[in-house]
């Protein structure tokens, strides 16, 4: 697959060889060339080797370097390794005669790698390369004309091919030196400098030496004989100057070869062998490294080898223009493209072939242009080690990951991550301030340059707040309490299980030997922040605490179990009458006895009930049914029962929303023989509306179905839709001949050699007389597998605010400074009359709506202080609805209106109450019931009278104003009848009320029905 224009590298660049290839790599391109048949040219070229060499010791003008046995023997062991695989002499062969070829054929081989790596053809990576094009250090050069003037494979294996020999030529003009004096011998260092410039006053104050290359204008690699950098070593090593020592690739870039150049030249131009590409060739920008200018500039070929060998043999590589040119030309690219101008997340990726990174970074960042670097070498000795660690691998502890979720920044799928991983978008954005307040917190307000003076930057998980606590069973207190994580962690949990099919028909088996683990690994992040900040509660630690998260509960479903039992349905009928009179007998507290749940053949049935009703069948069986044989139905649930009623809505919706299409083939529905008719047989054939929650709480009738199928169609070939399920032997025990029908299953668990289970089936079917082919012959194809989407879970907010005490408190001070400068409010109310002061409420004066709530009588003290909520009394919603009938008590009896009560017939019905903030024990304030009589608007129920109500209360707001703590509707209704209510549920409480575990279920029903 090529890469995607987003991902798709912007420039490649060929770097050095920081090594000697040794033996084992060696190895590894040996058999990388020999097994490619693309790079057969380029294997061709080395075992030709001893042919150049023989060819250039011929030619008076490389007699100076072309000469002895040594550089034959060295030729000689390039096209043996080759050949042979023998490395010879030419593992850690420092001679520039074999390190300088190896250098561009690891290059090469390392490009291979890297298509291979990346999913991509030559053809896809050429096209998709930015205007960086490639560029290539020193000899890299020749590596990067390869490439870029190679339309495909076939072609760039031709190009490997000539870059080969002309790579070898080269190395035999720079081996000038090797052999002789050690002091003679060629050496090389890199230098750090203090300055830009430096370079210069070195080659003076060192005559000899010479830089032949600049990576950045303070990086600068000096070469030169033994005897001439020895002085350079000393001097950097007492300046304490950073550097490298590298080995050497002979006396390249070296000014004194430029005598040899003209000469080498022209052996190029006439032999085809070492022939570069003319530069209308070349697809993608390459530059010179003598100034950083295209080739593709360049006139005639002439041109072009004078430049690019002339540079590598006796020039300075100025490699920080090329780089400089490449950033310029990536920033005007940006500015060119409309798309992606107002990107500001666009990176660049640049691979770096070789194993050196020479690319500074410099000249990108003063472009402005944002760049990721690929280190191909370091990645292919990691997937390197991989393998290597895969092959030695016994698999006696292997892990089989099945099932598989994740939660990440911008990702909350798997799907929605390789598309974030395969987009390369970065999920880092601006701190969210409803995430972390920062501006609001106290220690922004000491130092403003602290949060306002620099950008914060984090990566956010989308909705964190949001739970579906019903399906886990928890409740809202304890929901909001607990750590995102562990929200988070419970339901990717189920997502996981459910990828797996656990929560289907697979099922974990302690007794089938079946090893599952769950491994959590969590951290604590700002949440535990937020609840500290409150007052504790039962839920702090559970909440936050690690070691809780494994321990969650998953699923808390009610769950059934099945029994197969093997008897005919008079038998079974017989059955289920013991086991219910059975639990009559011992006042069993299900309503309900067992049920059928599947007829599967006339011997044969399944019933459902709980986890004590199968057992107590399973005895009954044994005591009084012996003959009779049965066994528990490995499920998850107790289907086609009582047991998914709760689910009954929910499928419903699903329902609704489908459209049955008519089948294509036949479907036979498992469904009674009831009436022959046209109708029946749709019916029988067609799913209608609500089939879905039919199907899974009506019991099947597999029998049936069979029946009407060998009665319509005869003897039949059956083919199992599945494996390992026991769908097959059901159906033998079903038809009435068996030897007249065909009958194929998948039978891959019992099978010897379960491979070949496909292919003897798929020959069982050729011999009954069907069609078919064998899957392995099937072509490959372009479609891919859908993947069902996740459950859907049904989520609400839940998050505990973070509270900066040191914040809040500092606002506090600033409001109770800024009321000190204000009147008293309390002197603009009406006092209260001293003949009111024991009464719970009284009219503030006669004819007003307003009326006084005596916070310090002793029927208020005593309700409020028996509600407390964390150690705070809390006004309950009973003192305000009292306080409300007390002041329409007043008004009616001023009205003279008969209040409603039992004398009355009549009672209250409060409707739209909402509380808006809580009201607290305090003497200081002035709390108010105020009552507007709604005129118009008499309720429907009994022609009554109406009031629009609300407390509020004034004195403890820094502000001044009035506080409203809550409001709402209230009317007049007739005294409600509910003896009849009682008669449908009395029994019900009498049940709770004699029910052992009565306190959990009413807690979770309540929670269900409030949520």
């Amino acid at each position: 697959m090529a890469a995607s224009p987003r991902t798709a590298p912007s420039a490649a660049f060929f770097c050095p060889v920081p090594f000697l290839v040794d033996k084992t790599y060696l190895t590894q391109l040996h058999r990388q060339i020999v097994g490619s048949s693309f790079m057969k040219p380029l294997a061709d070229a080395i075992l030709q080797t001893l042919d150049v060499w023989k060819l250039l010791a011929s030619d008076a003008r490389a007699q100076h370097v072309a000469v002895g046995a040594r550089g034959e023997d060295l030729a000689k062991a390039m096209s043996e390794w080759i050949a042979t695989g023998e490395t010879g002499a030419v593992a850690s062969q420092p001679s520039s005669i074999i390190s300088f070829p190896l250098l561009i054929i690891t290059g090469l081989c390392q490009w291979c790698s890297f298509l291979e790596l990346s999913g991509q053809s030559h053809e896809e990576a050429i096209g998709a390369l930015g205007a960086g094009g490639i560029q290539g250090y020193c000899g890299g050069i020749l590596n990067a004309i390869a490439v870029a003037s190679s339309g495909d494979s076939l072609e760039f294996g031709r190009r490997a091919a000539n870059m080969y020999r002309t790579a070898f030529l080269l190395g035999v003009f720079m081996s000038e030196g090797e052999v002789g004096p050690p002091e003679g011998v060629p050496d090389m260092l890199i230098v750090r400098l203090k300055y830009p410039g430096q370079d210069l006053e070195l080659m003076e104050q060192f005559p000899g030496i010479y830089a032949s290359a600049t990576t950045n204008p303070v990086t600068i690699c000096f070469a030169g004989k033994k005897s001439e950098l020895a002085p350079l070593k000393e001097y950097v090593a007492a300046n304490k100057m950073f550097s490298i020592q590298t080995y050497p690739t002979g006396t390249g870039h070296d000014p004194r070869n430029a005598n040899y150049l003209d000469g080498m030249l022209a052996i190029v131009a006439e032999n085809d062998m070492f022939h570069l590409p003319a530069t209308d060739a070349l697809r993608v920008p390459v530059q010179s490294n003598v100034d950083g200018e295209l080739l593709q500039l360049m006139e005639t070929p002439a041109d072009l080898a004078r430049d690019v060998l002339g540079n590598v043999l006796c020039g300075r590589c100025e490699w920080y223009k090329v780089v400089g040119k490449v950033a310029a030309r990536l920033r005007q690219q940006e500015d060119d493209d409309d798309d992606d101008k107002d990107d500001k997340t666009k990176y660049h990726s640049l691979p770096l072939l070789g194993g050196y990174d020479c690319v500074p970074a410099e000249p990108f960042n003063q472009a402005s242009v944002k760049i990721a670097k690929i280190d191909v070498a370091l990645t292919l000795r990691e997937v390197a080690q991989v393998r290597a660690e895969l092959a030695s691998y016994s698999g006696d502890d292997a892990v089989a990951v099945v099932g598989a979720a994740c939660r990440l920044p911008g990702a909350s799928n798997l799907d929605e991550l390789w598309d974030l991983l395969q987009s390369g978008t970065s999920r880092c954005e601006e701190l969210r301030p409803d995430r972390v307040p920062l501006s609001a917190s106290h220690r922004a307000s000491l130092d403003y340059k602290f949060a306002n003076g620099r950008k914060w930057f984090g990566n956010f998980v989308e909705g964190v707040d949001q739970f579906d606590n019903e399906l886990f069973g928890i409740s809202h207190s304890e929901a909001a309490w607990m750590d995102p994580q562990q929200r988070i962690l419970l339901e990717l949990a189920y997502e996981a299980l459910d990828s797996y099919g656990h929560l289907g028909h697979r099922s974990y088996s302690r007794q089938a030997a079946q090893d599952v683990g769950c491994f959590v690994g969590g951290t604590l992040i700002e949440y535990n922040e937020h609840t500290s900040t409150h007052a504790a509660t039962a839920y702090s630690a559970i909440g936050t605490m690690q070691a809780f998260q494994c321990g969650r509960r998953l699923l808390p479903f009610k769950k059934g179990q099945m029994l197969a039992i093997h008897a005919p349905l008079e038998t079974v009928r017989a059955i289920i009458r013991a086991v219910d009179e059975h639990d009559d007998d011992d006042n069993d507290d299900n309503s309900l006895g067992l049920e059928m749940a599947c007829h599967n053949s006339a011997s044969s049935h399944v019933v459902v009930g709980t986890a004590q009703q199968i057992e107590r069948s399973e005895a009954i069986i044994a005591q009084q049914f012996k003959p009779v044989r049965c066994q528990k139905v490995d499920v998850t649930h107790g289907f086609h029962s009582r047991f998914v009623d709760d689910i009954l809505p929910g499928l419903q919706k699903l329902d609704d929303s489908l459209d049955f299409q008519k089948p294509r083939m036949r479907l036979e529905l498992c469904l009674p023989a009831r009436h022959e008719g046209e109708q029946q047989q749709q019916q029988q054939q067609q799913p209608q509306k609500g089939h879905i929650g039919r199907h899974a709480r009506d019991p099947v009738f597999f029998e049936d179905a069979i029946a009407r199928l060998t009665q319509d169609l005869g003897p039949s070939v059956w083919l199992e839709a599945g494996t390992d399920s026991p769908i097959i032997p059901m159906a033998k025990r079903v038809v009435p001949d068996a030897a007249a029908h065909s009958f194929h299953p998948f039978n891959f668990k019992a099978a010897r050699q379960p491979e070949t289970v496909l292919c003897q089936t798929t020959v069982a079917l050729w011999r009954s007389g069907v069609d078919t082919t064998y899957w392995p012959l099937i072509e490959a194809s372009d479609i891919e597998p859908l993947r069902l989407p996740a459950y859907r879970f049904s989520r609400k907010s839940f998050w505990t605010d973070h509270v900066d005490h040191a914040a809040h408190l500092k606002t506090q001070l600033d409001q109770a400074v800024l009321q000190q400068t204000k009147p008293s409010q309390q002197q603009q109310h009406q006092q209260v009359p001293p003949s009111a002061a024991s009464k719970l409420v009284s009219i503030s004066s006669p004819g007003s709506s307003r009326f006084h709530v005596n916070v310090s009588s002793g029927r208020f003290q005593q309700l409020v202080r028996g509600h407390a909520v964390c150690d705070q009394p809390m006004c309950p919603a009973s003192m305000y609805m009292e306080c409300v009938g007390a002041a329409i008590h007043i008004s009616s009896s001023t009205d003279n209106h008969l209040f409603p009560g039992p004398a009355g017939g009549g009672a209250l019905r409060f409707e739209s109450v909402a509380f808006n903030h809580p009201l607290t024990l305090s003497n200081h304030l002035q709390v108010s019931v105020i009552l507007d009589l709604d005129v118009d608007n008499h309720n429907d129920t009994g022609g009554g009278r109406s009031w629009t109500f609300a407390v509020e209360s004034t004195g403890g707001n820094p502000s001044g104003r009035s506080l409203i703590h809550a409001r709402g509707r209230v009317a007049v209704v007739p005294s409600p009848n509910m003896q009849h209510i009682k008669a449908l549920i009395g029994h019900r409480s009498t049940q709770l009320r004699t029910n052992p575990q009565a306190e959990s279920k009413c807690r979770y029903e309540r929670r269900r029905t409030v949520e």
